[in-house]
């Protein structure tokens, strides 16, 4: 069984990277002012209303599958209706779960891993039903054939014996995801070192143990020894409040929309500097009195990232399926 040794080694990683200063400073005043600005704040509820959730199995490989295929919502514009209500207008995230949600309410078997094996692009579209496009659609038909494939050939086609492998630990559930399955790895390199960061691997297992609150079929604890989910929304809040201050190039390609490919020196960067902001959050805020994970600090700066009208800046164009 794995020890959460691959999670375990992302905070000292991301502070090796950042401490070089090459692309990112961070300002350690405004770090201070977010911190008391999040200071008080309750922490966003599980949102069963974007969200399939019936205390089940199925609930489970509903959060493996949103997990595996979510990533990158940009350059295109992905909406959906559900329930009379158009999701994406705001996150292409939302439109995604929702997406999701209504075809496992629908009866479509995407709880079935071996159903799963079997899905092509076509296949996803139809399941999706969005206005507009979406990126990358190939490469999530190809996540979500990864995760029933994996499932099968690996855990009987049976999430629950990937929880039982994992032993109902967050970290090392991320460990398992990022080791085993292809569609949920997430390594970086930085002048020779391999950075792991598993956004969505994380996530996953945030998701599961913050939907089923850490009891029914999954009964996950320890996520508190998860990092942040590096992404794009996080050092774009980071960035319009200051805390994030680019060198001089890297602040002109954001803010004129260039791309900065997956695997730069920047973007690797981006992400370490996001980790490393969260847990220097953590500190501020506990010293503040509070006691609170990185992972409950990422859901309080992505909800208010969504604000309408919150960011001023665009957030970092990387085409990549890891976040």
């Amino acid at each position: 069984m794995l020890s959460g040794h691959m999670v375990g080694s992302i905070r000292a990683a991301a502070e090796r990277i950042a401490a070089e200063k090459t692309y990112i400073r961070i300002d350690d005043a405004k770090l201070i002012a977010l911190a008391v600005s999040l200071k008080d704040r309750p922490i966003p509820a599980w949102d069963n209303g974007l969200h399939f959730f019936d205390g089940g199995p199925k609930s489970v490989m509903y959060t493996l599958l949103l997990d595996a295929v979510n990533f990158c919502f940009w350059p295109s514009v992905f909406v959906t209706e559900y329930q009379g209500k158009r999701y994406g207008l705001e996150d292409g995230y939302c439109a995604l779960s929702v997406a999701l949600k209504r075809a496992f309410e629908e009866g479509i078997p995407l709880w079935d891993p071996t159903f799963l094996t079997q899905i092509d692009v076509k296949t996803l579209k139809n399941i999706l039903r969005f206005d507009g496009d979406i990126c990358l659609l190939e490469e999530r038909a190809a996540n979500a054939r990864n995760l029933g494939e994996t499932l099968v050939k690996k855990y009987h086609g049976d999430p629950s014996t990937l929880l039982a492998e994992a032993g109902h630990d967050a970290a090392r559930l991320a460990d398992l995801l990022a080791a085993d399955f292809d569609c949920y790895r997430d390594e970086r390199v930085w002048r020779g070192e391999t950075f792991a960061v598993m956004k969505r691997a994380q996530i996953c297992a945030s998701d599961l143990a913050g939907s089923f609150n850490a009891g029914g079929v999954v009964r996950l604890t320890g996520a508190e020894k998860l990092t942040c989910f590096a992404d794009y929304k996080l050092p774009q809040l980071f960035h319009a409040d200051g805390v994030f201050v680019y060198s001089a190039d890297v602040e002109k390609r954001i803010l004129a929309q260039e791309l900065i490919p997956e695997n730069s020196e920047e973007e690797v960067a981006i992400r370490a500097n996001t980790i490393l902001v969260v847990e220097r959050l953590k500190k501020e805020i506990a010293a503040l009195g509070r006691e609170i994970s990185a992972r409950e600090i990422d859901w309080l700066l992505w909800d208010e990232s969504i604000t309408p009208g919150r960011l001023n800046v665009p957030h970092h164009r990387t085409l990549t399926t890891a976040y």
